[in-house]
């Protein structure tokens, strides 16, 4: 049996199973590999991207994201999940231009992921780019119109580009959605100054 079918079998059991195989059927699988190929199915366990996220996400748990980005972009193929976890530690650890190039590359490959959406949206902020970062709310908004943080931001990127008229509009539904939100009130006041 090839090592790779042998990887398939052992997760479809796993899956189907819903819980952990017994150890005699974990040496069975292994002792139906040749000495040979050993190394290599460690190897595609080790490396396959459920098992590389599962760590990367435990590292992250653990504030432990330089670590976690080290693993990442050990990967031997990115996907999109791969792609946001290298986003969210080089934006944890605060680099910028690390950040934007996967939360970019997420979004061309799903452009409804908010995670990527909402980052992506705070790092254009911060680098002064506050018509892509409007853009990013905006979206965001439409994904999930019941989000009062994502108008609040929005507001914040409009007021940025004197937008003031549509930052009031922003700031008016925050409020809507939490009347208490002191941020979004003393933001709204501030338009009318």
């Amino acid at each position: 049996m090839k090592v790779g079918a042998l990887l398939q079998t052992y997760n479809t059991l796993l899956k189907f199973s819903g819980m952990k195989l017994r150890p005699i059927v974990v040496v069975l699988i292994f002792y139906s590999i040749p000495l040979s190929g050993y190394a290599q199915y460690t190897d595609e366990i080790g490396k396959s991207s459920q098992a590389l996220i599962a760590r990367a996400d435990s590292l992250m748990e653990n504030f432990q994201f330089e670590k976690a980005l080290s693993l990442l972009q050990q990967a031997d193929s990115v996907d999109k999940e791969i792609l946001l976890r290298l986003g969210q530690c080089n934006y944890r650890l605060g680099a910028s231009g690390g950040a934007i190039g996967p939360f970019e590359q997420v979004l061309n490959l799903d452009s409804a992921n908010a995670t990527a959406l909402n980052h992506l949206g705070q790092l254009y902020g911060r680098d002064g780019e506050f018509s892509k970062a409007l853009s990013c709310f905006v979206k965001l908004i439409r994904l999930d119109s019941g989000n009062a943080y994502y108008f609040k931001q929005a507001g914040s990127m409009a007021m940025r580009l004197n937008q003031v008229h549509r930052a009031q509009q922003f700031y008016t539904q925050a409020l809507r959605f939490n009347a208490r939100d002191t941020e979004s009130s003393v933001a709204l006041a501030n338009t009318f100054m």
